[in-house]
């Protein structure tokens, strides 16, 4: 999907935009103190000529006779989507101690999968890496957190994913946008990329057991590369963690407007149990559902063995419908319908071998030079929070505008005014979202290090 698309940033109906500046009602009424009047202008239900919303879905029940003994982990018979499979307490990889469960010995083993996947879920069934809607953040945190969120980004491209990944009911993407902000505060994402790939391990990095191409697929989209039988179940949780959520931050930096999504190969290929990771799967399922949605272009499994088949029953009811529809298997063979062979790793029958490329001894005095330059990152963080009031106060403008359009159902002659104001609105907001992305281009250096991608010019030089 691009920003093109329909309900995207360049092609919003009146209705999408009305639901869109009821968003950020209710995000600025919320968070801001100098506007919680705004909170008037922010709906809890969608308007009546809006599209319809589904409720948000805090479990998923696995019905599935052939995943019965996994759903037994949860005393009800329903296993809780963000909860209950491993000690995911953060990146910085504390954990609690396993709860023992009972599981029922008479279900029917999936290919004798099941059995093995319901003791890693008993075995990691403390408190869970992605749940966070109950962790404690002031309102600062939160805009701060959004903030870098959007990064060099428009902001409207991120209130939008929620929007669509809710059906645009308002009341449930700022519930969504909320649950995000509070996990990237519990986990600390910005601690993460502020410390890049020495925080991951340059083990790991440099094994290639996920990356990113260097070339885009045929929708012009950016595509990873996942080699899972480089990967172990019982390789570091925080390692594993950390891994995959900086993958997840540099495919955002990776986006080029206007396009919106990324692709992901799965590569199967000599794949067996020793490298199933159930609470991996569930780490990347709450990513691209919950922490990065409308992301995901399109998924492909490559190469899946028989094995896999027992694996793919007991996690595909996890996985929200419209992202399982997302999911593709297929052949090595068949990888070029969606990606130029010569594009491919060579292990898939391409042309492209990933080799990690260290940090050279320029790099790390530059490093060192913007670590200790703390007056020029003072002044780039100023500068940049003062282009993000500015957003504030040209989207409160913008908000007002809007409903005094609405508001009017006379003649044309009559909204004509209106008309032209929410225009200028419109304009003054957009101008300032310049200024916001102008200045965070300036502050970008000194709260991210360098990675691989910045080394091989896929990303812009810090």
């Amino acid at each position: 999907m691009s920003a093109n698309d329909s309900g995207h940033i360049n092609n919003l109906s009146q209705a999408e935009e009305r639901q869109l500046r009821q968003l950020w009602a209710a995000i600025l009424s919320q968070w801001s103190e100098k506007d919680a009047d705004l909170a008037k202008y922010a709906a809890t239900t969608p308007t009546d000529d809006a599209p319809a919303a589904d409720p948000v879905k805090a479990e998923r029940t696995v019905s599935s006779s052939s995943a019965s003994s996994v759903s037994s982990v949860s005393s009800s018979g329903a296993r809780s989507f963000f909860g209950g499979i491993r000690s995911w307490t953060g990146l910085g990889g504390s954990s609690a101690p396993a709860t023992t469960t009972s599981s029922s010995s008479s279900a029917k083993a999936v290919d004798g999968v099941d059995d093995f996947a319901a003791e890693q879920l008993r075995d990691n069934s403390a408190e869970d890496f992605s749940e966070a809607s109950t962790f404690p953040v002031t309102n600062e945190e939160l805009m701060n957190q959004f903030s870098v969120l959007v990064g060099a980004d428009k902001p409207d491209v991120w209130a939008l994913r929620f929007l669509r990944a809710r059906k645009w009911n308002n009341a449930h993407a700022y519930r969504m946008l909320l649950n995000c902000l509070k996990w990237r505060q519990k986990v600390d994402v910005l601690g993460l990329i502020q410390k890049g790939e020495p925080y991951v391990g340059l083990p790991v990095i440099e094994k290639g057991k996920a990356y990113w191409l260097p070339e885009h697929d045929k929708k012009e989209r950016p595509v990873i590369v996942v080699h899972v039988f480089k990967h172990d179940r019982y390789d570091p949780v925080t390692e594993t963690s950390r891994l995959t959520v900086l993958q997840m931050e540099l495919g955002r930096q990776l986006l080029c407007s206007p396009i919106e999504t990324c692709t992901i190969i799965f590569d199967m290929t000599d794949f067996g149990l020793k490298n199933m990771d159930f609470p991996f799967v569930k780490l990347l399922v709450s990513c691209l559902e919950a922490y990065y949605p409308e992301s995901l272009g399109v998924l492909l499994i490559v190469n899946a063995p028989w094995v896999f088949s027992g694996v793919w029953k007991i996690i595909s009811p996890w996985i929200d419908p419209v992202v399982r529809s997302k999911i593709q298997f297929c052949s090595g063979a068949e990888l070029p319908t969606w990606i130029d062979k010569d594009r491919l790793p060579k292990s898939l029958g391409g042309g492209f071998e990933y080799t990690y490329v260290k940090a050279d001894e320029k790099e790390v005095e530059r490093n060192k030079r913007v670590a200790a330059d703390r007056a020029g990152k003072e002044k780039a963080e100023r500068e940049w929070r003062e282009a993000w009031d500015g957003v504030r106060r040209a989207t409160r403008e913008w908000i007002i505008a809007g409903d005094e359009l609405d508001s009017i159902t006379e003649t044309e002659t009559e909204k004509e005014p209106l008309a032209r104001a929410y225009d200028a609105a419109k304009k003054l907001r957009s101008d300032a979202v310049d200024a916001v992305t102008e200045k965070y281009r300036g502050y970008h250096p000194y709260i991210v290090v360098p990675t691989l991608y910045n080394r091989n010019g896929m990303l812009p030089k810090v």
